[in-house]
């Protein structure tokens, strides 16, 4: 459990404190999206107060830096290789019109695959570093870190489990939103952003849930009972994406802000429960 009394005792900057202190479940969804989008921003707070936080980042930081990278050498030298097969043939006047187009192309697959890719591979290759950056954000917070009733080997297990069951699900869904944007153009589209949102925030809050031995059942749930709240932090943590060099630090700073929003969350059910 969650107590404001170990909250009021935390090493996090004051702005953060009192988030977390004074958020309420009650109010309107406008209320509710607003407060995950400065979840979010506390995020950003606690990363660029806290040089432990930093460090700890440096891990997923350079695997962004590599996923990105490599995604974006591979996909522009795979699509020139096919621009310069395609246009070979061109008239001179069309040629230049045929590769700008053809760029334009790229620019739009490379966004699409670094949505659907991006959480994906670097929830798994980066999940030991993103739950040690939970870990000492609620440290942080709280002075303590929630106790796990099961063994480490166990909770590593079950929480692998659970990701790769979520990230079978997100993938799932989007490629069936997106071949339905295919046979209806222009319905895929925007629910395949709505879902990337949404598991983009359950992605971001599974670290502090799964320590707490929560499965993908419980998740996909408090996703649910929370669907303007996760909504505005995965819209805010999904924007940054699209940053470049900001989107290298999102990960870290999202994975920090998502504990923050769990933890607040957690301390108003258990005030509310008391």
């Amino acid at each position: 459990m969650t107590d404001t009394r170990s909250l009021s005792r935390s090493l996090a900057p004051e702005p953060v404190v009192q988030l977390l202190s004074s958020y309420k479940r009650r109010g309107n969804p406008v209320y509710q999206f607003w407060m995950g989008i400065r979840f979010l921003g506390a995020g950003w707070t606690l990363w660029l107060a806290t040089p432990s936080l930093q460090l700890t980042s440096v891990v997923p930081i350079l695997l962004s830096l590599a996923f990105f990278g490599g995604l974006i050498y591979l996909g522009t030298t795979g699509m020139d290789q096919w621009l310069s097969g395609v246009i070979a043939g061109l008239p001179d006047g069309l040629e230049g019109v045929a590769r700008a187009l053809g760029s334009g192309l790229v620019a739009l697959v490379l966004l699409v695959l670094t949505y659907l890719l991006f959480f994906p591979v670097i929830s798994v290759v980066a999940a030991p570093f993103r739950a040690r950056l939970s870990e000492q954000t609620e440290q942080l917070l709280r002075g303590e870190v929630a106790s796990q009733p099961r063994p480490l080997w166990s909770e590593i297990a079950i929480g692998l489990v659970d990701t790769l069951a979520m990230l079978g699900l997100l993938l799932t869904v989007s490629l069936l939103l997106l071949g339905m944007g295919i046979w209806l153009p222009g319905v895929g589209g925007i629910p395949v952003i709505l879902v990337s949102v949404c598991f983009a925030a359950l992605d971001c809050v599974d670290p502090p849930l799964s320590r707490r031995s929560w499965r993908l059942g419980q998740k996909l749930g408090f996703l649910g009972s929370h669907l303007a709240l996760l909504g505005g932090f995965g819209l805010a943590t999904y924007v940054l994406l699209t940053l470049p060099g900001i989107n290298l630090v999102t990960l870290p700073v999202a994975t920090i802000g998502g504990t923050l929003l769990s933890l607040a969350v957690l301390t108003e059910e258990a005030e509310q429960a008391a």
